[in-house]
């Protein structure tokens, strides 16, 4: 085989390949897993108190009007509400019921999601609806 054409074979594989790289790491970035994934990962750190996990998960800009919580480990559960496509981002919306002084709260709440590069980030929570247990 001629040099010209083994080597524009072998840069024609090499370009193959990372197209389908590209293309592999683009549709996990915009799977379900994913988003729900980073929801799971922020609340663990919150919670763990892992202030360095944090930065890693959030924009320069990261905003979020949740009142402060007192959230340990194992203590709070999460409910996923579904995601909502944005011109440029996401949103991940969800349920926290977590303890609090006057027994449990149920906060309703939109992750906003910003895809930067080939890696997901949280740019701002905002709550939308609080409520407290009601006993029966």
């Amino acid at each position: 085989m001629q040099p010209k054409i083994q080597a524009l074979l072998v840069a024609s594989g090499a370009m193959l390949l990372v197209v389908a790289v590209v293309v592999i790491i683009s549709i996990s970035l915009n799977s379900r897993g994913a988003h729900t994934g980073l929801l799971l990962q922020y609340f663990k750190a919150y919670a763990s108190g892992d202030s360095e996990a944090i930065q890693r998960l959030i924009t320069k800009d990261f905003t979020s009007d949740l009142p402060v919580l007192e959230i340990k480990p194992k203590t709070y559960e999460l409910y996923d509400l579904g995601i909502i496509d944005g011109p440029d981002y996401k949103l991940q919306r969800f349920i926290l019921v977590t303890p609090s002084d006057s027994g449990k709260i149920a906060l309703v709440a939109e992750m906003r999601i910003q895809k930067i590069f080939l890696e997901l980030r949280i740019q701002s929570i905002h709550m939308i609806y609080q409520g407290k247990a009601l006993k029966p």
